[in-house]
């Protein structure tokens, strides 16, 4: 599955959007077709490329997260999966991932790898 890349922050001049601006996101952007020519003046307005907008308050820290979580939801999927002998090392890796991801969403610190 293709997705824009994060990470996936505010835009600066739209409370209620969600932009990434990862340069191979911002660059699909542009060459996105656009018969109205409002691509660049969006991608000026909004700061970035727009992942989503009319978005509630409550709802852009879940929103901001998704590619942190799709990450750690793939690296589960992987070490599940994996049959090495290094499965403690990544499993640890994996949760702290996972706790950061959880972390963001409830507004606290990023880098918060304990309950």
């Amino acid at each position: 599955m293709k997705h824009t890349p994060g990470p996936w922050v505010d835009s600066p001049n739209a409370s209620d959007a969600v932009i990434s601006t990862d340069a191979d996101a911002i660059q699909e952007w542009l060459s996105c077709p656009d018969p109205n020519g409002i691509t660049q003046a969006a991608l000026d307005h909004y700061g970035g490329a727009v992942v989503c907008e009319s978005v509630q308050a409550k709802d852009k820290p879940l929103i901001k997260a998704a590619p942190d979580m799709y990450a750690v939801c793939k690296a589960f999927v992987r070490w599940s999966t994996a049959e090495d002998s290094e499965f403690v090392d990544e499993l640890i890796q994996v949760v702290k991932q996972a706790r950061a991801a959880i972390a963001k969403v409830e507004g606290e610190a990023d880098d918060k790898t304990t309950d």
